[in-house]
Parts: C-alpha cells; sequence; structure tokens
C-alpha cells in the first residue's frame, strides 16, 4: 500500500471541492471514475489508512454506493443533526434520495415502518415545499 501521490491528492481535493459545491461526490465524468476506482482499490487492499480515512471523512461517502437503505436514512438523520435541523438542499444527493421517498410514499409504495422513520426526524414534512434546506 501507498501513501497518497500528488495527483492522488489533487483527484481527492476535487472531490471534496465537487462535494462542497454541489453536495455530490459525482460529478457524471472523471471524479465519478476515480472514485469508483479508489472503491475497487479498496475492496482489493491497495489503499493506505491515510487514504480510507480521507475518503471516509467525505460527507456522502460511501465504499458501497449501493448501501442498504438504513444506511442512507441514517447518513439523511446526520445531516439534519449536523446542519441543525436544516435538510439538505435541492441536488444533494440525500435531498433527492429524500424526494424520492416522498415520491413512493405518495404512491403507496413506502411501508409504513418507513414512514414512521421519517416522521422521526426533525422538521421533516412530506411536502417539498415545507422543507428547510440548509443552502
Amino acid at each position: 500500500m501507498s501513501h497518497p501521490t500528488k495527483a492522488w491528492m489533487n483527484n481527492y481535493n476535487a472531490l471534496v471541492d465537487n462535494y462542497e459545491k454541489t453536495g455530490s461526490i459525482n460529478d457524471g465524468g472523471h471524479l465519478t471514475r476515480w472514485a469508483a476506482q479508489q472503491r475497487y482499490r479498496y475492496r482489493s487492499g491497495d489503499l493506505s489508512e491515510q487514504q480510507v480515512k480521507l475518503l471516509s471523512d467525505i460527507p456522502g461517502w460511501q465504499w458501497s454506493p449501493g448501501n442498504s437503505w438504513s444506511v442512507t436514512l441514517a447518513n439523511y438523520r446526520q445531516w439534519v443533526r449536523d446542519n441543525k435541523g436544516q435538510h439538505p438542499p435541492k441536488g444533494h444527493d440525500l435531498r433527492q434520495w429524500a424526494d424520492s421517498q416522498r415520491e413512493r410514499r405518495r404512491q403507496g409504495d413506502l411501508a409504513e415502518l418507513r414512514v414512521r422513520q421519517f416522521d422521526d426526524i426533525e422538521g421533516w414534512s412530506w411536502d417539498t415545499d415545507e422543507v428547510t434546506s440548509s443552502m
């Protein structure tokens, strides 16, 4: 395992900058591919402890993007706590996920337990017009 190279740090910093600007680690291009490569390297045991820590510290980073619903809900709750009751802004990965859960509820396709889990979140609203965003 190697320590971060200058090129690795440049990509990492670009990923962090993209997240801070857009609320997403995905840019649909180079950064998305680079992040996928880092996940592969992680599974192969080819990232240093420092690289793993740096990536893990990015809000929204997931080692398995197909993480379970519960993990994403926990990330959403953490966002709200970290942002003093404010919810993610439009365009943020977690906001998009929450909006898709709102739509599933409207269609009658969200289990009652999951509905109650959302109802327990500070400031949660099933109406997107009533959601208070942090940005």
